[in-house]
């Protein structure tokens, strides 16, 4: 039997878009990949849309009409999986670097990929920690 893939998500929040849950239910549903852990990104949440008043009219109008970005819990889905807390520093004005303790609690995950659902722009040695890196994907507007 092949060894399944181990995997590690990391969620901004207990809220992803309906595109990235339904990712991750057929990550949880999939026998040849392990669902090991929940990783919650800690630290400044300051992602705001590009301009004042093109967030206002896309919040409003736009993402509301969109099927990917309509927001879905991740308790259903992931509800029996601990959420462990990593925590990661804003260096600049867009790089953010996990902590020396956040590194370690993910590298004793012995993780074989990282899931990324969050978008901020993750620099420094986390990105080396999983064996096949850390895979980030999102829809945009």
């Amino acid at each position: 039997m092949v060894k399944p893939v181990r995997i590690g998500i990391l969620v901004p929040n207990d809220t992803v878009h309906a595109f990235e849950a339904k990712n991750i239910e057929d990550i949880v549903g999939d026998e040849r990949l392990q669902l090991v852990a929940v990783l919650r990104f800690m630290g400044d949440q300051g992602v705001k849309p590009q301009g004042f008043l093109w967030g206002k009219w896309a919040t409003k109008f736009l993402y509301p009409k969109m099927r990917a970005h309509i927001p879905q819990t991740l308790e259903d889905i992931l509800g029996k999986y601990e959420k462990i807390p990593i925590q990661f520093n804003k260096e600049g004005k867009f790089s953010y670097y996990a902590t020396d303790e956040s590194l370690a609690t993910v590298k004793s995950l012995n993780l074989d990929v990282i899931l990324s659902c969050q978008y901020r722009i993750i620099r420094g040695d986390f990105l080396n920690v999983p064996k096949e890196g850390i895979w980030s994907f999102h829809a945009d507007d």
